[in-house]
């Protein structure tokens, strides 16, 4: 065996290369922290830019060719957490979020391309053949190999809210406006469909020693279980929708409006009013976020 080192007068690239792997063309790809990913022949010789990257590209894997045809298309793991398809124009064809806390530090296909493996900060291991995600009142599953078409189905009557896989069985379960959730398999059939249902009572939001309980549509009940008091909260005009208890203030948010309580006085809220129903509240120290379909 012989090592054939070639170095050119000017490199191309003007940062580290961090990654970089072979074409089935016996052509190699290099990805750096300048940001580009540059396509060179085996003597040496660049052939050109593939693409520029928006953030630092981790590791680089070039998808299996199976059969007489070649592949066109590569995987790259970057530091935002995402891992991207690239084909060989450059254009990127998916962007999938892998890693929630931190950077995807390396990832590898499978021996024909059918499924892929990333490694994050995290700690997670994952391995990714299929893209779950809704549209609208549709699911749509994608896979990750270019070129096979996507299984979209209508799965509700209302907008999808929540959505979930089950690794174990790969059952899907879908909730959305029309109060229903129901079941599916991977291809679209529909194994279980719940009853329509109604609006939830009885949902308790618990922080430091105060408990908050939706007892009914307009009824929220506060409860001090130290001093042992009982507050409470009537809505006559709009059912409650929404509601988020943290930090020291209570949101509540009906059909029509949004009431902000300071914990240490449930007298006077501020009050504003929404132009549609919320769908998700989320809230912070200081803020709090509100979702709707207006």
């Amino acid at each position: 065996m012989r090592l054939q080192h070639t170095q050119l007068p000017v490199n191309h690239h003007t940062e580290i290369v961090t990654a970089c792997c072979w074409t089935p063309e016996n052509d190699a790809i290099t990805c750096s922290d300048d940001n580009s990913i540059v396509r060179w022949r085996m003597d040496g010789e660049v052939v050109g830019q593939v693409t520029k990257m928006d953030a630092f590209v981790t590791s680089v894997h070039w998808v299996p060719s199976v059969g007489k045809q070649s592949a066109d298309t590569f995987a790259v793991s970057c530091t935002d957490g995402t891992f991207r398809l690239i084909s060989k124009s450059g254009r990127e064809e998916k962007r999938v979020q892998a890693c929630d806390a931190g950077a995807v530090i390396a990832l590898k296909w499978n021996y024909d391309g059918t499924a892929l493996v990333t490694a994050g900060e995290d700690g997670t291991l994952k391995i990714c053949d299929q893209l779950l995600f809704t549209h609208g009142n549709n699911l749509v599953i994608k896979t990750v190999q270019l070129g096979r078409k996507d299984i979209q189905w209508k799965a509700h009557d209302g907008s999808i809210l929540c959505l979930d896989w089950n690794p174990i069985n790969n059952r899907l379960i879908s909730g959305g406006e029309d109060r229903i959730f129901r079941v599916w398999d991977a291809f679209g059939r529909q194994l279980y469909q719940s009853p329509a249902g109604e609006h939830v009572v009885g949902r308790m939001l618990p922080w430091k020693k105060v408990e908050v309980t939706l007892v009914d549509p307009r009824k929220i009940h506060v409860h001090d279980v130290v001093n042992e008091t009982l507050e409470e909260l009537d809505f006559a005009r709009d059912r409650v929708v929404e509601m988020s208890f943290a930090h020291g203030f209570l949101v509540v948010c009906t059909a029509t409006q949004c009431f902000i309580y300071d914990a240490q006085s449930w007298n006077t809220p501020h009050i504003f009013d929404l132009r549609a129903a919320v769908s998700l509240l989320v809230q912070s120290e200081s803020h709090f976020l509100t979702v709707d379909n207006f």
